[in-house]
């Protein structure tokens, strides 16, 4: 009688296992047959599958669930419901995010990307949120170590010497004195970040919004570069979520390698929310706009080491940078430029480009390293 009550209880305990694991699976079977998922569908089978404590089991899950939705064509509700269980994970829908005060009619900026680019580039967004901290913006950039490319945002800010503050009140105290201050999303997102980090080399269903979500404070504008077409998608999202101004940008020269920034050559993509508002989707080359050479997406190509890779940066800052280089950083800090300020983005460009030329984008970096406690040795090998 004693076996039949443990072999009870252990049926029991397995079918209640089998039970658990069945939310993950239906997912996958509507997502074979290229049926969108519900909401709450995409919520519980993400968040069924970030509690397997097995790490293989669920990588393997996370990876075709999220790729899945993907090569199916991602749909709103599902998109919506899967970076709701990933912000979960950490409680970061229900913290109440602290305003950062700032000088009167001082507009605050987030800026940030969904990384994961088709075609591999040097660092453009870290160096240009410095340039455009220097045209008396304020911004708060995300970062994160690089998974696919030379180096992301977090290596860059690193080898220059940058500290990334780990505490909230201490990025608010960088981001009021100079303008601008780096969350790291592994600070913010610490347990989604254990079990994500490090494990997807191409956009995947939480790219349409993910970075941008996961800003520990409350910010006025969101400027968000998606390595992939679907940006009308990614607007759609953010406004789900309760944003009322964004910019969302992506960039191609042969509609198949995306990145996730505004480039100096090929096609961008642009679209937004005002003020509640959803805008639309628009395409062009604006580089016309801007009176540029003709750039070749080849021209902004990371370098072979992750040494080069940061000092053609560098080279920027300090005003020494290639034509191309130079001009696809400023542009991108012209946008921030715009939003912030509503200057036409040309003149926006032009007083980027002359910031660059006097010094003062380097000046704002050494400014950067000093008031993050940072290590000015690490910038002199750049220099």
């Amino acid at each position: 009688m004693f076996k039949m009550k443990k072999t009870k209880k252990n049926n029991k305990s397995f079918f209640h296992h089998k039970q658990k694991q069945k939310i993950p699976f239906e997912a996958f079977y509507r997502i074979n047959l290229r049926h969108d998922l519900e909401e709450d569908l995409a919520f519980s089978s993400l968040r069924a599958i970030l509690e397997i404590k097995k790490e293989s089991t669920r990588t393997a899950l996370l990876s075709g669930l999220l790729n899945g939705v993907m090569v199916k064509g991602p749909g709103l509700d599902e998109v919506v419901g899967l970076l709701k269980a990933s912000l979960s994970l950490d409680n970061i829908a229900e913290v109440k995010k602290p305003k950062v005060q700032l000088p009167k009619r001082k507009k605050l900026i987030s800026y940030a990307s969904s990384g994961k680019k088709g075609f591999k580039t040097m660092n453009i967004s870290t160096p240009a949120a410095i340039v455009a901290a220097s045209l008396g913006n304020y911004i708060a950039k995300a970062c994160s170590h690089s998974t696919s490319s030379m180096s992301g945002s977090a290596d860059f800010l690193s080898e220059i010497g940058i500290s990334v503050m780990s505490s909230t009140s201490q990025n608010i105290k960088a981001l009021r004195e100079t303008g601008l201050a780096f969350f790291s999303m592994e600070e913010s997102t610490p347990f989604f970040a254990k079990v994500y980090g490090g494990r997807f080399f191409m956009p995947h269903a939480l790219s349409f919004a993910l970075a941008g979500l996961s800003f520990p404070i409350k910010t006025d504008v969101l400027f968000y570069g998606l390595s992939h077409p679907n940006i009308g998608l990614s607007i759609q999202v953010f406004n789900r979520f309760g944003f009322r101004n964004v910019f969302v940008v992506t960039t191609t020269e042969d509609g198949i390698h995306y990145i996730d920034e505004f480039g100096v050559s090929g096609v961008s993509t642009i679209a937004g929310i005002r003020n509640g508002v959803l805008g639309k989707v628009v395409s062009s080359s604006f580089s016309d706009e801007l009176k540029l050479p003709s750039h070749r997406m080849q021209d902004i190509a990371q370098k072979e080491s992750v040494r080069e890779n940061i000092r053609a940066a560098i080279d920027v800052l300090r005003g020494k940078g290639e034509e191309a280089r130079t001009n696809v950083i400023c542009a991108n800090a012209a946008i921030i430029h715009y939003l912030s300020n509503g200057l036409p983005f040309a003149e926006s460009f032009r007083l980027a480009k002359l910031n660059v030329k006097r010094g003062k984008a380097l000046e704002k970096l050494f400014e950067i390293i000093e008031t993050t406690n940072g290590d000015k040795s690490r910038i002199k090998k750049f220099l």
